[in-house]
């Protein structure tokens, strides 16, 4: 029986094609315990945060500054500040098993914020912060809008570093309304609110709630020029989904992208 041999030519093909045949094995092999791979460090993150949530304590710190310190409300005595946003959500949360702990102080900015942390949070060891500040104390009415808003950005992006390196998880309210506000410096609000909001960070629409339209608040629901009064904190409360720091508890997945600039 007559056996042919491959010629030279012959085996190079049949050795090239073997080659990329082999290749192209090796390539999807290679894809698949990528995506193998991807899938289960993901898994593995989900559950590692799940489980990092439900090992915070039910404690909240709010860090504020005059509204969030419930300025100037009536609860049990007249002006006690005692009926804020911040205390009716105290109120609500504590048959749960919620401590909501209020440091809020009038008239801080981003910047005395972050220079109080570390003495003021650190301490009480919450698992959660919720970030109250204005952009009127940051100085929109008096300054540079263009430099308030980088101020205060930066600022707001350093105090969610300092609560991510704490296993704190952090919850910010928007930014809200001040009767004092141009047309020019509410566009400003607006701006920031959408970029805080594209940041993927639990948030509080407290100027959706409480806005006439202009960056005012509506008639007969302020103190003052600059702060809401018992009726304007109480819509300022229902901005507050009723659950949410309990699917916070119970590990929802949160991302980190503070570079994002999506609907700046």
């Amino acid at each position: 029986m007559f056996v042919r041999l491959p010629d030279a030519d012959e085996y190079s093909v049949c050795h090239v094609t073997f080659c990329k045949y082999q290749r192209q094995m090796t390539n999807q092999r290679i894809i698949h315990m990528y995506r193998l791979s991807k899938a289960v460090i993901i898994l593995l993150l989900a559950f590692s945060f799940s489980l990092s949530a439900q090992d915070r304590n039910k404690k909240i710190v709010v860090l504020g500054s005059s509204v969030a310190a419930g300025w100037v409300t009536s609860y049990q005595e007249k002006y006690d500040m005692q009926n804020g946003y911040a205390y009716r959500l105290a109120r609500q949360l504590e048959p749960a098993g919620w401590e909501v702990v209020n440091i809020s102080i009038p008239g801080f900015d981003t910047k005395s914020t972050i220079g109080r942390f570390n003495d003021d949070v650190l301490p009480i060891e919450p698992g959660y912060v919720l970030i109250g500040l204005s952009m009127s104390n940051e100085g929109l009415e008096t300054r540079d809008p263009d430099s308030v808003f980088i101020s205060f950005r930066e600022g707001i992006r350093e105090l969610i570093r300092l609560c991510h390196i704490n296993s704190i998880q952090a919850v910010i309210g928007l930014c809200y309304s001040n009767n004092n506000y141009t047309e020019k410096q509410y566009g400003y609000l607006k701006k920031m609110n959408r970029l805080i909001n594209s940041w993927d960070i639990p948030c509080v629409n407290l100027l959706g709630v409480l806005d006439d339209g202009h960056g005012h608040f509506p008639e007969g629901y302020t103190f003052d020029p600059n702060h809401p009064d018992d009726r304007g904190h109480e819509e300022m409360f229902y901005a507050f989904v009723p659950d949410m720091f309990d699917a916070l508890h119970e590990g929802k997945m949160i991302s980190y992208d503070l570079n994002s600039e999506r609907n700046d």
